[in-house]
């Protein structure tokens, strides 16, 4: 078993127990799902975790943030 920090945009943010070769969406279903303000753009679910992961998952306006930053850096 694996143990995987899940915060963010979930229902129930918390550290998680997964088998070994578990995917990212496997992660957030065990955290309850994702929150209604989720952005998965930036996340790929098919991703394997590992032990002692700590998985984020942004909302929206955290994406929209980031992507304007970036966008005025340049």
């Amino acid at each position: 078993n694996i143990i995987v920090d899940v915060a963010g945009a979930v229902k129930k943010p918390s550290i998680v127990k997964l088998k070994q070769g578990s995917r990212i969406y496997q992660a957030i279903e065990k955290a309850g799902g994702l929150s209604k303000d989720a952005d998965l753009r930036t996340i790929n679910r098919a991703e394997i975790v590992t032990d002692g992961q700590k998985l984020y998952i942004p909302t929206f306006e955290e994406v929209e943030e980031a992507l304007n930053a970036n966008a005025s850096a340049d």
